[in-house]
């Protein structure tokens, strides 16, 4: 069975488009190919694909008769009998019983093995989507600080720019020692700030390295997607999908069928199992015992009588109705928790949507117009120093906000599509 996973895997990866996986998120080659890695090559994924091999072992010896059992007997006289003369002569028996449950409890045993293998089938699937989710989180963060660099790169170009005019204005007379010594000071506060972003662009390239099991990863150059290639979610479709799809939710139901067959065994345990056997007995004749020469043969019948009834079987069906109103509430549980999940991320993700449109089409418009005028009133002398650097570094926010917003923005897709098992191409798919 787990070879078949195996093939249903590679089949989806080598013959589905990636597009295929869902609709939620957006394409992105490298991204996609770091996603397939990880489901090739991490542990965890590993650990939980041998832990439903190993169920899907179990279904059938679950489903089997108990083991036949083999005996041997030998009987024959003490040293001597009671009055002192030789007894007969020993016999030896062979036999083979069979123990039969009643109709019906091997079926109960079987099927509930079947769906413990379903669920493990479905924490599988769970660590593979939150495995896939991570990874693109892991992207989306080194891709923001990748954009941060650039941005931060760009600050301090314009700062070395802004220090060569504050010194031509002083050489001139124009201008004061002090404007080329803050723009000197804000440089070196953006070249601490890059150290910052460099040191996060190397944890994020450790946290991929880490997630695909490959410490050697090579660097990999991230990018964020337009705002405008992300969808707009529909949270009544998202729901459906939720209920229908979600790993967890599907192990669920998986365990109300194992408990619903469990408690139908602790039911039929009330009934009797049968006991068959045959034997065939060697014998040795004696004159003492007229037919003791001939072989015998031998077949028997039994069951087991519940006489412990009342607080065995009954206590145990007990036992087991109660784990199965468990696993209906678990299942309650966890749907409501999901839901809960749900709406977060895309409270989430319309938010740092509407952040990015305010930031893109009003913010920083304004911050750029406001950073010109302060520039121009400052070289024609109309305006103090300060005022263009407070400018500048407004903008310089402005714009680190704007990709940040866009990262979480994907953050937050990237877990919606787990929830509804898009953030990785299902094994049933």
């Amino acid at each position: 069975m787990f070879s078949k996973i195996r093939l249903i895997l590679a089949a989806a990866i080598l013959f589905s488009p990636l597009s295929s996986w869902g609709q939620t998120l957006p394409s992105d080659p490298v991204l996609d190919s770091l996603v397939m890695t990880v489901l090739r090559d991490n542990p965890d994924i590993q650990a939980a694909a041998q832990m439903a091999r190993s169920a899907e072992y179990m279904v059938s010896p679950a489903g089997s008769l108990p083991d036949p059992m083999a005996m041997i007997s030998l009987t024959g006289p003490t040293n001597g009998s009671w009055v002192g003369e030789p007894m007969a002569t020993p016999n030896v028996m062979i036999g083979l019983t069979q123990m039969i449950p009643f109709p019906g409890k091997l079926g109960a045993m079987k099927n509930a093995a079947k769906d413990m293998a379903g669920g493990h089938r479905e924490s599988l699937e769970n660590t593979r989507q939150n495995m896939a989710a991570m990874v693109r989180s892991a992207y989306y963060e080194l891709a923001y600080w990748d954009d941060a660099l650039e941005t931060v790169e760009n600050n301090i170009s314009f700062f070395d720019e802004l220090e060569a005019v504050a010194r031509e204005k002083y050489r001139v007379g124009q201008g004061i020692q002090a404007n080329v010594l803050q723009a000197q000071a804000m440089r070196t506060r953006l070249e601490d700030e890059k150290l910052m972003v460099v040191k996060m662009i190397g944890m994020s390239q450790v946290m991929l390295a880490q997630l695909i099991s490959d410490p050697s990863m090579e660097p990999v150059k991230a990018s964020l997607p337009e705002m405008a290639n992300l969808p707009l979610l529909d949270k009544s479709v998202l729901l459906s999908n939720l209920e229908r799809e979600n790993p967890r939710l599907r192990k669920s139901a998986f365990e109300i069928d194992m408990r619903r067959n469990m408690l139908r065994n602790a039911k039929l345990d009330y009934l009797p199992d049968f006991t068959f056997g045959v034997s065939y007995g060697f014998g040795q004749a004696s004159e003492m015992i007229p037919m003791s020469g001939e072989n015998m043969l031998g077949v028997s019948a039994g069951i087991n009588i519940p006489l412990w009834a009342g607080w065995k079987q009954k206590n145990m069906v007990s036992s087991a109705r109660a784990d199965l109103r468990q696993a209906e509430y678990m299942k309650l549980d966890m749907n409501d928790q999901l839901r809960f999940e749900l709406d977060k991320h895309l409270l989430e993700y319309d938010r740092d949507r509407s952040r990015y449109t305010l930031y893109k089409e009003s913010l920083i418009p304004q911050s750029r117009a406001e950073l010109e005028s302060a520039r121009v009133a400052y070289e024609v002398g109309k305006l103090e120093f300060m005022n263009v650097i407070n400018a500048q570094m407004g903008l310089f926010d402005a714009e680190l906000e704007l990709r940040k917003s866009l990262a979480d923005g994907l953050k937050s897709l990237a877990q919606i599509a787990a929830l509804t098992a898009e953030a990785a191409p299902s094994l049933e798919k």
